[in-house]
């Protein structure tokens, strides 16, 4: 198929390529969102005392500062000490199902050497 520039025929795919092109935009605007409510949590609320490098946080504090559950990240299983768990990690910040409570999670920031 010939077009008669390069603008038409990206515009072209462009409305071909619509629907799956908006679900892409759609996921990244989620995991930045969700990005950013870890980022604003981590930064805000008191590390534990069980695990000093990580804020130990419900799930319903994490819906109720906006964190979307239908926006997962990087799915990871991890291991913590003997168990596995999930890892969710949206760019810089990670958020781990608790290895001991159902229903908790902590948030931990990436760092460059790990």
């Amino acid at each position: 198929m010939k077009f008669c520039n390069a603008k038409c025929r990206s515009a072209h795919y462009q409305h071909l390529n619509k629907d799956s092109i908006n679900a892409a935009k759609s996921f990244t605007r989620g995991n930045r969102n969700n990005e950013k409510v870890l980022r604003h949590l981590y930064e805000r609320l008191p590390k534990s005392e069980k695990y000093p490098k990580y804020v130990d946080i419900s799930m319903e504090t994490l819906i109720g500062a906006g964190y979307d559950k239908e926006f997962l990240g990087l799915v990871k299983i991890t291991e913590w000490g003997s168990k596995k768990t999930n890892a969710y990690q949206y760019y810089r910040f990670v958020l781990i199902a608790h290895p001991d409570q159902t229903n908790r999670f902590l948030i931990t920031i990436l760092h460059e050497n790990t």
